[in-house]
């Protein structure tokens, strides 16, 4: 019995030494306290705060809370779905720029009345567009990614069950790695079950307080633009100008990095390709936002045409950057470029080219269909309004919710708020004070 007793200590010694060569690998699991501690995301924290309409009491309560239980949930995972905060942290990185940035808009959208005190109301409507920034698309925790939970001497204990658990409540460490085909669709239904996990009782029981709020809270989390209305349109504008303030930020990190020579191998030149098809992408959606914004393009002009799932960008667009930009000889290369950023969706045969048809016997235009097309937006967008024949200039916001509610939908008008809309102090929604334009969006155009 002796020898098989040995055998068995031996085989237990080794199979621990192979997991503490993996240990190296692994990420530590972080406090709350300690991950949004660290210098940027504290100053973002101080933002948030700083928007909040909750007294300091109330703050700690519902928001302070929330953050940091999805603080717990993120820990440094990346940023997976996109091609943006894809460093470690990149998923809370995002979720507080997000969030912050759709703070800053509520106050200036959704409240319009100079009142030195907001209502209950307006606070609990607010509450819901920053816990639902926070938490959009936390299902990918679940269906784009698979963690493993590894305890405090790096042995592997089981794979996180997000739905069930928070990662420090079951593990010191963690690995992670990508899942090969995300379910869009799954993780659309689990956002609002871990969100759920995720959110402190009593900030959901207040949320749930008020059928219209969960309604348009749920909206939010299932990505249903066209019923969560005017905050809808705010939490794309948020989203879109995180995603700026990430692109600029890689933009710049580049440029400073530009002086450097080094020798280069085979991986660090493919690398070193892909940087500079970013950078090129990034320089062109730069000048193409501020084209916009000092009217030299507009949308729904070629070469920029609003159709149904976004902005269609047809090659005249990127031969008219080359134009302005010498240095750039190729505009293919300019659109290679602009699809690294994966902002554009592929068509039903997974070609990048879509093509349009448009009204009246007009040729059929073929371009790039930009999918996050918010992402170029600036704040105040030159559009052709074809009913006016004439160009009107449009906030982002208003041109967002105007496309996503009225063009991309095929739900009544009776079912969809037609303007954007402003919060009053008594919890109506009212007609914003400055009637918007039409957005310019032509419906006869389709993309196929």
């Amino acid at each position: 019995m002796l020898p098989q007793q040995e055998n068995i200590v031996f085989q237990w010694h080794t199979k621990k030494k192979a997991h503490a060569q993996r240990f190296k690998d692994l990420t530590q699991v972080l406090s709350a306290n300690v991950l949004l501690q660290e210098e940027k995301r504290q100053t973002l924290v101080a933002k948030i705060q700083q928007q909040s309409m909750l007294a300091p009491p109330q703050y700690d309560t519902f928001a302070q809370t929330l953050l940091d239980n999805v603080a717990n949930y993120y820990q440094l995972l990346p940023e997976v779905m996109n091609n943006y905060y894809t460093q470690a942290g990149g998923m809370l990185n995002y979720a507080l720029n997000r969030t912050e940035i759709a703070l800053e808009l509520f106050k200036q959208f959704i409240v319009q009345e100079d009142n030195l005190s907001v209502s209950e109301s307006q606070m609990l409507w607010q509450y819901a567009l920053f816990s639902a920034a926070l938490l959009k698309g936390i299902g990918k925790l679940q269906t784009e990614l698979t963690v493993q939970v590894h305890d405090g001497h790096g042995l592997y204990l089981k794979p996180w069950l997000p739905l069930i658990e928070s990662l420090p409540k079951v593990g010191a460490f963690y690995g992670y790695s990508h899942q090969e085909e995300g379910d869009a669709l799954l993780r659309t239904r689990v956002n609002a079950l871990l969100a759920r996990s995720v959110m402190p009782d009593n900030g959901f029981a207040w949320i749930a307080s008020d059928a219209q709020v969960l309604a348009v809270w749920l909206a939010l989390l299932n990505d249903d633009v066209h019923r969560a209305g005017t905050l809808g349109a705010i939490l794309i504008r948020a989203d879109a100008l995180a995603i700026q303030r990430y692109l600029y930020q890689l933009y710049m990190n580049v440029a400073a990095k530009k002086t450097a020579h080094h020798r280069l191998n085979a991986f660090t030149e493919r690398a070193s390709n892909t940087t500079l098809e970013l950078n090129t992408g990034i320089e062109f959606s730069q000048w193409l936002t501020k084209s916009l914004s000092e009217g030299t393009l507009m949308v729904n002009q070629p070469p920029l045409l609003g159709v149904p799932g976004g902005v269609l960008l047809c090659p005249d667009v990127f031969k008219l950057f080359v134009q302005h930009h010498p240095q750039f000889n190729s505009w293919q290369a300019v659109q290679k470029g602009f699809l690294a950023l994966q902002l554009h969706q592929t068509n039903a045969e997974g070609q990048v080219m879509h093509r349009v048809n448009q009204p009246n016997g007009q040729p059929m235009l073929s371009g790039v269909l930009c999918r996050d097309y918010a992402v170029l937006l600036p704040n105040e967008v030159a559009c052709y309004d074809e009913a006016q024949a004439k160009p009107v200039s449009l906030s982002a916001v208003a041109l967002i919710h105007q496309k996503e509610c009225m063009h991309d939908t095929g739900l009544s008008h009776t079912d969809v708020a037609q303007t954007l809309t402003h919060l009053t102090r008594e919890g109506f929604w009212a007609p914003v004070l400055s009637s918007a334009p039409s957005s310019g969006l032509n419906p006869q155009l389709s993309a196929q």
